[in-house]
């Protein structure tokens, strides 16, 4: 009997395992959005950060190119030493990761956002991010 429970046991981490590799395919998650959601999202961003080609600092740095932008790169803006340790660009990924849960996603963050648990949300939000150019 011991024997059948250790192979159960194995073949349940073994699911567990896979579910946990799994890839999140982003081109075809990006393949449908809808970008005039992706603004409405981003009106209660607006209060923190500013989405204009000024690049105004506010309480937050401004997203004005923040689609493949280095990430604490805006001068004029004091970020976390957890940001600041960050030193990758913010693509796709790394938005659609950090805007779900920003406090779990880079621990130390100074932004209080609790993030948008739902995938279209932020692939909508993402996409008209990646609009500002």
């Amino acid at each position: 009997i011991v024997p059948e429970k250790e192979e159960k046991t194995d073949v349940k981490e073994e699911k567990q395992n896979t579910l946990d590799q799994k890839k999140i395919d982003f081109k075809s998650l990006f393949s449908s959005v809808n970008i005039e959601k992706g603004i409405k999202l981003s009106k209660q961003c607006a209060a923190c950060h500013d989405f204009s080609r000024n690049l105004k600092v506010k309480v937050g740095p401004p997203l004005w190119g923040v689609v493949g932008r280095d990430s604490a790169i805006i001068s004029d803006f004091k970020y976390s030493d957890s940001l600041t340790n960050f030193k990758k660009k913010w693509s796709r990924k790394e938005l659609f990761y950090f805007l779900e849960k920003p406090k779990d996603y880079i621990k130390g963050t100074k932004m209080i956002y609790k993030g948008l648990s739902k995938t279209t949300d932020r692939v909508n939000l993402i996409s008209y991010l990646e609009s500002l150019q």
